[in-house]
């Protein structure tokens, strides 16, 4: 008799400054991250690891030391199951992180250890890309083939229903009365990816703007709005505009107020609480703009996490 759980299944986040390094390593020593041959691969993952740890661990030092995800990630499962077992569909919903603990491969063992049969693998990223969802399904797919289980994998959702109810309600909060000026705007921001995973058929950009459209539709009026892509990890073509050259065209154009909408992701995390609400912030202020405001990440949204229990609920139809 097949037992299920769910994997929510993300990047992670180190668990402190002493884990900074590590959790690098194993981005960028990832073939999806970084698609070269593992001779120059692992080498390349070392040299970023060292290079790059001292300024990580800084801005983890500006947001507390810590990232807001872990926590939030666990809430999330909690809020899953409880959603799944309303429905009548009881079972265990398991952080599961590909850089971070509790890795998919400790999450894999602990629910062989319990029985589980087959695991509903969800991720915590809407839109899917090489980048993110396709390694996270594909480290599942190894750790559940060495122990016998199968996986009933959700690929994307980037117009979910309560995805973009989630967000829309938040983006609410943060539309100014309409102005005769018109000098209001909304920034939706994703994280970049390089040229070279969209040229190769990353469906990634499309993703986002179906998922931006669709929120704009969820609208209670027309707002101004454009997009960009931020945090771009390397050198060469990324997704473009980036969000900083974003942020200073619209202070040339006049733009008075600002609402930046992070729309590919659930939780709040360093790109969040760093890239966007203190780098960017003080770009916007230095660039003119009066109000820059960043609508937080609707991770416990009764939506978003109601949106989840349908996906797995119609994997777990499939599956049988």
């Amino acid at each position: 008799m097949s037992r299920f759980a769910v994997c929510l299944l993300g990047m992670g986040a180190p668990a402190g400054p002493k884990a900074v390094r590590g959790y690098l390593y194993r981005i960028f020593s990832d073939r999806c991250i970084l698609p070269l041959p593992a001779v120059l691969r692992i080498p390349a993952a070392c040299y970023i690891a060292v290079t790059r740890s001292r300024a990580s661990k800084a801005k983890y030092s500006v947001i507390g030391g810590q990232s807001p995800f872990t926590a939030q990630s666990r809430a999330q499962c909690q809020a899953l199951a409880a959603a799944l077992d309303r429905r009548g569909r009881p079972m265990p919903v398991i952080p599961a992180m590909r850089y971070a603990s509790p890795s998919i491969g400790e999450a894999v063992r602990a629910m062989r250890d319990e029985g589980v049969t087959d695991v509903v693998g969800l991720s915590q990223y809407p839109q899917y890309s090489f980048t993110t969802t396709a390694s996270c399904l594909e480290a599942l797919e190894r750790a559940c083939a060495r122990a016998g289980m199968r996986v009933v994998p959700v690929p994307e959702y980037p117009v979910l229903p309560g995805l973009v109810a989630a967000w829309a309600e938040a983006l609410k909060a943060y539309l100014p009365a309409e102005s005769p000026e018109n000098r209001n705007h909304v920034l939706f921001l994703a994280h970049s990816v390089p040229m070279s995973c969209v040229e190769r058929g990353d469906p990634y950009p499309e993703h986002v703007a179906r998922t931006v459209n669709a929120i704009l539709g969820a609208l209670p009026r027309p707002v101004e709005w454009s997009l960009a892509y931020q945090s771009r990890a390397a050198r060469g073509a990324w997704l473009s505009p980036s969000a900083e050259s974003a942020v200073l065209d619209l202070a040339r154009r006049g733009t008075w107020r600002l609402a930046v909408v992070p729309v590919s992701f659930v939780t709040e995390n360093l790109e969040t609480r760093y890239d966007i609400d203190a780098n960017l912030a003080l770009l916007a202020a230095n660039a003119g703009l009066r109000r820059f405001a960043r609508v937080p990440v609707p991770h416990a949204a009764p939506a978003l996490i109601e949106g989840w229990a349908d996906l797995a609920a119609e994997a777990l139809r499939g599956a049988h």
